[in-house]
């Protein structure tokens, strides 16, 4: 298990899109892999502009961002394992939440 949250954001991006690129995109789905592409991605992108140390209010606010995006991530993931059922979703959710519950613990140490 990795403990370095940046690259743990990182390898979860990446996951995601080797998932995706292995699915077979229809007018249903199509849509939903797309916004999951985007918030899995940003989840990471937001971590990293919150280590910048532009100051703590700066930090407070990416942070928040990126649990946001992580909160959205989960959303999809959620939808598309109800449409496809596909049982590779879980591993992702699972690891989508965990993310979540890092930054959420990260963001009320910086109140």
């Amino acid at each position: 298990m990795k403990y370095d949250l940046e690259d743990r954001c990182k390898e979860f991006a990446v996951n995601i899109r080797q998932y995706v690129k292995t699915k077979k995109l229809s007018i249903i789905t199509i849509e939903d892999y797309k916004q999951l592409i985007r918030s899995s991605g940003s989840i990471g992108a937001n971590y990293i502009e919150a280590n910048q140390n532009l100051g703590t209010r700066d930090c407070k606010m990416r942070m928040k961002i990126a649990k946001k995006e992580a909160r959205e991530t989960s959303y999809w993931i959620s939808i598309l394992i109800e449409i496809t059922k596909d049982q590779l979703l879980y591993p992702l959710f699972t690891e989508v939440k965990e993310i979540e519950y890092i930054q959420s613990s990260i963001v009320r140490k910086l109140k």
